[in-house]
């Protein structure tokens, strides 16, 4: 009986990880995904930061620029930093935030992550890096009705603003611990207009509180699957395909837990290992599974006596390796990887060999 699946699968070679996929060690049954913020090319044994400048998620064969109104001062970051408000960078690629240039006169910009400043309405100006434009009419000619109490000249308050990876604590822009982030930046400039439209100062404006329902003004925590070990983070790393993690908020790449034998996961950001079908298995930290060989049937009864079929010797590769010349296990090298495993056998009747049958592979499915 051949030893193969019904797919007619042969493992006479390895395979070539694909772009943002390695294989750091010989015997590699799969290859590991890039994490976000590094690359890798084909047939890689290990993933490259991305570098200064430059960004990249998980499984990419390539790092991407930094997009206009971004940069990145840092190397191995999956998310571009957003230009705070007020300025603007108009080139792709920026490493530094001295690339983020203030607003002329005459122009504001309240968003972060901006590519370019905007023209102050009819009757309006500002000052250089502004967020909002202020009237510039000048006063009537006639003289205005005495007013019962004196009104202050309108005051351009200072703009709060947390960056994305920070919220605000008590009037304060605080990094989200290990464990949680903020995709969002906290834009408070709202207030200011609020300031110069109402003649009130800052100060006596209430300062939004945690539980306010303000964008930025908390923290999440990392969902089950994935975690973060830095503080002021904007996203959170996926577990690795083959692993899971059970519980949310996880601080380390330690809390993903390789699968037990018996279960696999095939994606990456699980939260639990599924179990193998009946009929298959699977080694730890398994990615899929792989058929059980099944016991050569025994010959039906002859007119004249037969020794039974003895199997000789069988020769099985595990997964990671594959059969050279019909006798021999070899490991896949680095940057390469074998799913299924080998089998060689022979049977003795009336104390002679019949010639090994062709050597067959038995591939991982599922």
């Amino acid at each position: 009986m051949p030893c193969q699946d019904q797919n007619g699968y042969t493992g006479d070679s390895c395979t070539e990880c694909g772009g943002g996929k390695y294989a750091a060690n010989t015997g590699a049954s799969a290859c590991t995904t890039c994490g976000a913020g590094y690359y890798s090319a084909i047939a890689a044994s290990a993933c490259t930061a991305c570098p200064a400048g430059q960004h990249s998620g998980s499984g990419y064969a390539a790092c991407l620029q930094c997009p206009a109104g971004k940069y990145e001062p840092d190397s191995g970051i999956n998310a571009c930093t957003n230009c705070p408000a007020g300025t603007y960078c108009s080139t792709t690629g920026a490493t530094s935030l001295d690339d983020c240039t203030p607003c002329d006169a005459g122009k504001y910009q309240a968003a972060t992550g901006a590519a370019s400043c905007l023209t102050c309405a009819g009757g309006q100006s500002s000052q250089p890096g502004a967020t909002i434009c202020f009237e510039s009419t000048p006063a009537p000619s006639r003289s205005p009705r005495p007013s019962p109490r004196p009104v202050p000249a309108p005051t351009a308050a200072p703009t709060l603003q947390c960056d994305a990876g920070f919220y605000l604590n008590q009037g304060s822009c605080t990094a989200c611990p290990a464990g949680e982030y903020q995709v969002h930046p906290t834009p408070l400039s709202f207030l200011v207009t609020y300031c110069l439209r109402d003649h009130l100062s800052l100060s006596a404006w209430p300062r939004p509180q945690a539980n306010n329902d303000f964008s930025g003004s908390t923290c999440t925590e990392c969902a089950e699957g994935q975690y973060t070990e830095s503080t002021g983070s904007v996203a959170c790393t996926s577990c690795d395909a083959g692993t899971y993690c059970s519980i949310s908020g996880a601080k380390s790449a330690n809390d993903c837990t390789q699968c037990a034998a018996g279960t696999y996961q095939a994606s990456s950001g699980s939260s639990s290992c599924p179990d193998c079908p009946n009929g298959k298995s699977s080694s730890v930290g398994a990615t899929s599974c792989f058929s059980l060989p099944s016991t050569a049937p025994v010959p039906e009864p002859t007119s004249k006596p037969v020794i039974a079929p003895t199997p000789a010797p069988t020769i099985w590769c595990d997964a990671g390796s594959y059969l050279a010349g019909g006798t021999t296990c070899t490991s896949c090298p680095t940057g390469q990887y074998q799913a299924s495993f080998t089998c060689s056998f022979a049977v003795v009747v009336s104390n002679s060999c019949i010639p090994s049958l062709q050597s067959h592979v038995h591939r991982r499915t599922g």
